[in-house]
């Protein structure tokens, strides 16, 4: 093969792509563009650039007539990659503009389309798709029958290829009369591509011959033979490389262009012109009206490939999947110089097989609206990372839970086809990324942002980890023989269980609010299957469409449903009890280990899958004849009683006497439940401690739980940062999807905190759970913790107002497993131990009639009676005060975003209330009377310090009350909050009018009542109006009661005498103010307000 001139990319005026089919005319006519195979032969045929560009010219002869210069023709046609690659280019050279369409769209997808553009030309295969055809036709009879549209059939391969593989410079050749090549195109028109339609219906998209041109200098498969493969992670070692200038030949996505329009223009059109690069595909056989493509198959694609030899190939995950079991597939993937694939996600042992046994494969990242932007560095040990390219401009969007939404910014070097931010020119992707746990500028794409579903808890699931696990398992059908009537319940049952091992591995690595329940699966026949778009996924929002009855229709019957399917246990005493509760709870969870003792709640068990528990229980106590004691299976007895032993003791007490059940003969009141988790923890501590040891204040070792938190990090940062600080020990939970580094960068990097401090010399990162043994640790560790401790902060407890003291037991647990490691130290008589309680613990305080809850341990536990998780708090603020330490219970009320930069979760019930209120069906914010004391975060961090590193230990209370000891008005805050957003959003000056908190909710309410999922997402506040309902309830109550200096919306009003007294920082603090509101408010505009 002999040297090829390349053309300009990078300069300030690269060729457009009609100048550069002149170029390579004149410059590269011998030049093997495309390269393949006859179907079983290893005899392969070239097509030369000359014989290529004159074929263009053949086409735009058949295309142009009766078309103005500009017109959009648009293609809708089953075509060879050969074909479709000449027709788009040939249209191009000709002037006018190919827009290529899927004909796997629907045809109201199609014609719209068509319309949008203002396409009047269709050019098709009329006998491979006349369902498609005739379906656009008879939608446009309906929807516009004034629109005129030609369809014409697409130039045969004999007519544009007359010596197919043979032509060359002396074969007769006519060249159109005017081919389009301004000089000055870049502002002109070049293609229309469309989306794939998985979130709605697909939209058109433009690109200009500017476009195309950037596009395509930044093209990875132009880059192809630069790229590094490096034993060294990320590292600019490269240990092998190839000069740019060599060939390398794409058996890559050797797909039909009509499953894919961006893929097939961008790989096949503009990489093979602009890198000139030889690109391996499928032998041409559409060579008479009625032929079709060689179906693309594992198989077809590496039968080509290990005839053609190419260097570089992409291909899409459930190819890989394929070849992953095939050693000889493997034996000759490993020759390859890199393998990218995209379109989906593959299954990580998949492709940790293919990587051990030395396949170099990659992820590749792009899109139709802004092209292909990931670079092409290669290594084993990082293979689902990505690295953006130098020449991207990328304006990251943090989500509040560790993952990052991309937004690409029009600059100089990066131009995108859609502009649809609000502040700035650039794109929204709504894709989610993750950054690596220690390597800068690697990402790692994690799903979409409206995957992600917001729990009334506040508690998000991600529905792409779901979606990664289904798309790489195979679906369930049965043979003929064994097919069922998806209507008949008892068919569907035996269908079931065999997903429970692939159900089993989904739920190991999703978080326990999130698992999959086999009550929730869905079984379907093939009259609906399922509608996919364009690349070959399922359209979520039609999916949904389609199937609405049906998923109602699970939730009505987990509503409703007494489950007369379970076999009831052999009786309903205890020995037989809690062996078949035993198998019900851990069928449901999905789980085989399940101790009695353990609480169910903190081993997964929820609100849907204690649902799906009580009615098993109702069905099996109906089917065995005690119908009479269902009435007092309700919910709440499976919350109040969440151990295997609890439950059983219970329901069979039930079923002794179920005339008796609603009376509390066997149940203890709040109070007395309270007052023994005090005493069953406390036991023990009323040994004395040694006579207190000296602190030297320059040697601060601390132990900091929950730093992966919101409030964690502002504490572990400003930890960090204090020179007194000798060492901090941070003790976490061990996560099965995210390493402790990982969560630790997401939670910096979300807060703009600085990620530098995590590489810090005094950080030591701990994994393990305070409620076992030893905290989880090793001898060695809980040995250095017992010599070095002189501070313990425990920040980490379950967030879940739904859940009773029983299931925040383990949590209790924990604190006093920390309580004896720090009496057990070197240091345990002068000790600091900082609890991070909460206003919850207060929730039955009646400021009004007794005035702000005091800063000392309030004995009465009538005081903390209510949500389980403000009984806790209290439980361990009571605990402490009697561990003889030097202890301080810190009741923090309402947190805002602090600085640097504002951060404020956005599934917190403010946030939530701003994003409901910014709906076009809502625009409104709820005004409430009174006053608010919230706390920025770094502020309730400086408190908690302050008090805690304070030299006078005698001083320092067993309580102190973190809120604001300058609180402001409600409405003078919402006030500001919607001066900023209408400023931002430019909205109009009268937008947003603050209404009566209870007029408010009446609206969400109402958008409750309509259940459409847009409104859902639009106005999540619809997730959370129990609790706001109590919210507006206090406030009505305040209203009437007019009483002034009182908390808004039912929070307690705290005593502040204390923190004032021992924290200078927050006695000098200001009142929240317009600076802060503005960094609030544009956090939640860059999340996506």
């Amino acid at each position: 093969m002999g040297s090829s001139t390349f053309p300009a990319l990078h300069n300030s005026k690269p060729l457009n792509l009609p100048s550069l089919l002149d170029f390579h005319l004149q410059h590269n006519p011998d030049f093997p563009l495309f390269i393949y195979n006859g179907t079983g032969s290893t005899q392969t045929t070239e097509i030369k650039m000359l014989e290529f560009i004159r074929a263009t010219h053949r086409v735009g002869k058949a295309i142009l007539s009766n078309s103005r210069p500009g017109d959009v023709v648009a293609i809708v046609a089953n075509l060879d990659t050969l074909q479709y690659s000449t027709l788009i280019t040939g249209i191009i050279k000709a002037g006018l503009v190919p827009f290529p369409i899927s004909p796997r769209n629907s045809p109201m997808a199609l014609l719209n389309l068509i319309r949008k553009t203002s396409a009047h030309r269709v050019i098709t295969t009329r006998d491979t798709l006349r369902g498609v055809i005739d379906g656009l036709q008879a939608e446009l009879d309906v929807v516009d029958p004034s629109y005129a549209i030609s369809i014409e059939e697409a130039p045969s391969l004999q007519e544009i290829y007359p010596q197919l593989g043979k032509e060359t410079a002396q074969d007769p050749f006519t060249p159109l009369d005017q081919p389009f090549s301004p000089k000055d195109s870049d502002n002109l028109n070049a293609i229309y591509l469309h989306s794939s339609g998985s979130t709605g219906l697909p939209k058109h998209i433009l690109l200009t011959h500017k476009i195309i041109k950037n596009i395509t200098s930044l093209s990875q498969s132009v880059r192809i033979c630069s790229f590094r493969r490096s034993t060294n992670p990320w590292s600019n070692h490269s240990v092998h490389s190839q000069d740019t200038r060599i060939i390398g030949k794409a058996c890559g996505r050797s797909y039909r262009l009509s499953n894919f329009p961006y893929d097939g223009t961008c790989f096949q059109v503009l990489s093979p012109l602009y890198g000139i690069i030889t690109t391996a595909i499928l032998p041409p056989t559409v060579t008479k009206p009625g032929a079709i493509p060689v179906t693309v198959t594992p198989e077809t694609v590496l039968d080509a490939a290990k005839v053609l030899k190419p260097t570089f190939m992409i291909t899409v995950p459930t190819f890989l999947h394929t070849w992953a079991q095939s050693d000889n597939a493997v034996e000759f993937l490993r020759t390859l110089n890199l393998l990218m694939f995209g379109g989906g996600p593959i299954a990580p042992s998949v492709a940790e097989s293919l990587i051990s046994r030395g396949v170099p494969i990659i992820s590749g990242y792009g899109g139709t609206e802004f092209g292909v932007v990931s670079d092409l560095i290669w290594s084993k040990d990082s293979w689902q990372y990505i690295r953006f390219m130098e020449e991207v401009h990328i304006r990251w969007i943090p989500q509040g839970d560790g993952t990052f939404e991309a937004q690409f910014l029009t600059c100089e070097t990066h131009y995108v086809a859609v502009e649809n931010l609000p502040d700035v020119p650039g794109y929204s992707s709504q894709d989610l990324f993750e950054p690596h746990p220690t390597i800068p500028n690697l990402w790692k794409i994690v799903g979409r942002v409206d995957d992600v579903l917001i729990h009334s808890s506040g508690e998000k699931t991600a529905e792409w980890r779901c979606h990664v696990w289904a798309t790489t398992r195979l679906l369930v059908e049965p043979l003929p023989a064994y097919q069922i009537d998806v209507n008949n319940q008892s068919e569907k049952h035996p269908i079931k269980p065999l997903n429970r091992d692939a159900i089993e591995s989904a739920n190991r690595i999703a978080p326990a609010f999130s698992r999959i329940f086999k009550d929730m699966i869905l079984v379907v026949g093939p009259e609906k299957p399922l509608p996919r778009v364009a690349k070959g996924t399922v359209a979520r929002k039609a999916s949904f469409a389609l199937y609405d009855a049906e998923i109602n229709g699970i939730y009505e019957t987990v509503a409703s449903n007494p489950g007369d399917s379970i076999e009831p246990p052999e009786s309903w005493e205890a020995k037989s009890l809690a062996p078949w509760l035993t198998g019900q709870i851990s069928d449901i969870l999905s789980t085989k280990t399940l101790p009695v003792t353990t609480d169910l709640f903190e081993h997964g068990l929820d609100s849907l899958s204690s649902a799906i528990l009580r009615l098993r229980i109702v069905g099996a106590l109906r089917k065995s004849g005690h119908g009479t004691a269902t009435a007092a299976v309700t919910q709440n007895l499976i919350y109040s009683h969440p151990t295997i032993s609890q439950l059983t003791h219970a329901v069979a007490k039930l079923v002794a006497d179920p005339y008796g059940a609603h009376g509390t003969r066997f149940e203890r009141t709040h109070e007395e439940a309270i007052e023994d988790v005090i005493a069953k923890y406390s036991e023990g501590l009323d040994a004395p401690l040694p006579r207190p040891a000296n602190i030297h204040r320059e040697k601060q070792y601390v132990l900091l739980t929950g730093s992966t938190g919101n409030l964690g990090a502002q504490l572990l940062v400003s930890l960090l940062l204090d020179n007194s600080v000798a060492r901090v020990y941070v003790l976490n939970r061990p996560s099965a999807s995210l390493s402790m580094a990982d969560r630790h960068l997401a939670r910096f990097q979300d807060k703009s905190l600085d990620t530098s401090m995590l590489f810090s010399p005094k950080l030591v990162f701990l994994s393990g759970e305070t409620s076992h043994e030893n905290l989880g640790l090793s001898e060695e560790i809980i040995s250095e913790l017992r010599h070095n401790l002189t501070m313990v902060i425990h920040n980490a407890w379950k967030l879940d107002f739904k859940l009773t003291l029983p299931s925040f037991e383990s949590h209790v647990k924990g604190s006093r497993a920390l309580i004896d490691l720090a009496r057990s130290s070197r240091h345990s008589s002068s000790v600091r131990f900082l609890f991070t309680s909460s206003i919850g613990s207060t929730q039955s305080w009646n400021a009004q009639t007794q005035g702000p809850y005091p800063e000392h341990v309030v004995m009465e536990a009538k005081y903390a009676v209510g949500a389980g998780y403000g009984e806790s708090k209290y439980v361990t603020e009571r605990i402490l005060a009697k561990s003889g330490l030097n202890a301080t219970s810190f009741r923090i009320g309402q947190v805002t975003g602090g600085e640097p930069n504002g951060a404020w979760a956005t599934s917190d019930w403010v946030p939530i209330i701003v994003k409901s209120s910014l709906s076009l069906s809502l625009n409104m914010l709820p005004d409430a009377v009174g006053f608010v004391s919230w706390m920025p975060m770094d502020a309730v961090s400086n408190a908690l310090l302050d008090v805690g590193f304070s030299n006078d230990l005698k001083a320092a209370p067993m309580a102190v009350n973190v809120v604001h000891p300058n609180p402001v008005s409600w409405t003078s805050v919402v006030q500001s909050i919607r001066t900023v957003l209408i400023q931002e959003k430019n909205l109009p000056s009268d937008a947003l009018p603050l209404v009566p908190f209870h007029d408010w909710l009446v609206n969400v309410e109402q958008r409750a009542r309509e259940s459409a999922e847009a409104a859902t997402q639009n106005i999540p506040a619809i997730k959370l109006v129990e609790f706001l309902r109590e919210q507006a309830n206090a406030d009505d109550a305040l209203r009437q009661s007019n009483q002034q200096g009182t908390e808004s919306v039912g929070l307690t009003t705290l005593s502040t005498v204390n923190v004032r007294r021992l924290s200078p920082r927050t006695r000098d603090i200001k009142s929240l103010n317009n600076s802060l509101i503005e960094k609030w408010v544009r956090y939640w505009i860059k999340a996506g307000f």
